[in-house]
């Protein structure tokens, strides 16, 4: 009978123990999925669409700002006084936003980012 005891004792241990690490696993696999598949979304910060005010009322990304590359050196300073702010710059191909981004480097600021270009980001469902 102690025997008896003993042994659906252990088989009651060993189930709650398989259990809680089916559990546990199962928490993980789900948080390993949904890290794999992140929904795309923009990178923090600032973003600015270096395209002419007609490209951009044509569409742009949501909360971009618009500073045509033409203006860029005269406005980027009021616009984001900040030196060290991430900043995120694109256009139609990524060539006018390589070239603020040069621009903004011999400004001076740290974190600027081209993001290329604006059919591309928008694909990514970033607008």
């Amino acid at each position: 009978m102690q025997k008896l005891l003993l042994a659906a004792l252990a088989a009651f241990a060993s189930l709650t123990a398989c259990a809680q690490t089916s559990s546990s696993t199962a928490a993980h696999m789900t948080a390993s999925a949904a890290q794999a598949s992140p929904a795309a979304t923009k990178a923090p910060g600032i973003w600015i669409d270096v395209r002419t005010p007609e490209e951009y009322g044509q569409g742009h990304l949501k909360d971009a700002a618009n500073i045509p590359l033409q203006e860029f050196a005269e406005r980027i300073q009021s616009a984001v006084p900040d030196k060290n702010a991430a900043v995120h710059l694109y256009c139609r191909s990524g060539r006018r936003s390589g070239q603020a981004e040069q621009i903004m480097r011999e400004l001076g600021y740290k974190n600027v980012t081209n993001q290329g270009g604006y059919e591309d980001l928008k694909t990514q469902e970033l607008s």
